[in-house]
């Protein structure tokens, strides 16, 4: 562009009206064009920290960058997964002791044998005889478990057959001090084979 094209365009500017003469607006553009020439040939660390030098910003205060946003998402779905985890772990936990209550009932139910010797009162009365044979010797052996399950029922049956009196070791699974002379009748049965059957009888009505 000539001298004379550029005198042309900075006349015709409305914004020259502003300065006191001609020479005033081409030495303005001039500094104007050349802090132009400096900022295009410095190099930012990146755009984040162009945009702070511009507005006086600090770096640390800028939104995060799609990097830091991704990592913050994945953090939050890893995060997520985890607790999504920790409950269904729980659930199953919650669910198999559930299961292993129903059976050791149903089998405390059946063959009136216990390997729970706890205060009546602290016992759940749903579904519990309220007489059973505590196999003392079963239960020191296991020691910690106070229940039955489908892995040791019949070691425990079979215990509970060795007896010579089983009525020497009933004791009350719950905690009602009404006097049940079936109940003491039916869990201390002496006779083997009138046990047995009324044993199945129980497991028919299960």
């Amino acid at each position: 562009m000539t001298d004379q094209e550029n005198n042309n365009n900075i006349s015709s500017n409305p914004f020259a009206a502003l300065f006191g003469s001609l020479a005033d607006a081409k030495q303005f553009a001039a500094i104007q064009k050349e802090q132009l020439k400096q900022q295009s040939g410095s190099v930012f660390g990146s755009e984040e920290e162009a945009l702070c030098n511009s507005l006086h910003v600090p770096a640390d205060e800028l939104p995060a960058s799609p990097d830091d946003s991704d990592n913050s998402v994945s953090e939050s779905l890893d995060e997520f997964d985890y607790s999504v985890s920790e409950i269904s772990r729980s659930f199953r936990t919650h669910q198999e002791m559930c299961e292993q209550l129903n059976i050791n009932h149903m089998i405390q139910r059946i063959f009136l044998i216990t390997l729970d010797n706890s205060d009546p009162s602290l016992k759940s009365g749903n579904g519990i005889p309220s007489r059973c044979v505590y196999l003392e010797e079963m239960a020191v052996e296991l020691e910690d478990q106070d229940w039955l399950d489908m892995s040791n029922v019949e070691q425990a049956i079979f215990a509970r057959l060795l007896l010579q009196d089983p009525g020497n070791h009933l004791i009350s699974m719950t905690s009602s001090t009404t006097l049940n002379l079936s109940a003491d009748r039916d869990a201390g049965e002496r006779h083997i084979f009138c046990y047995l059957y009324s044993c199945f009888q129980r497991a028919k009505e299960e």
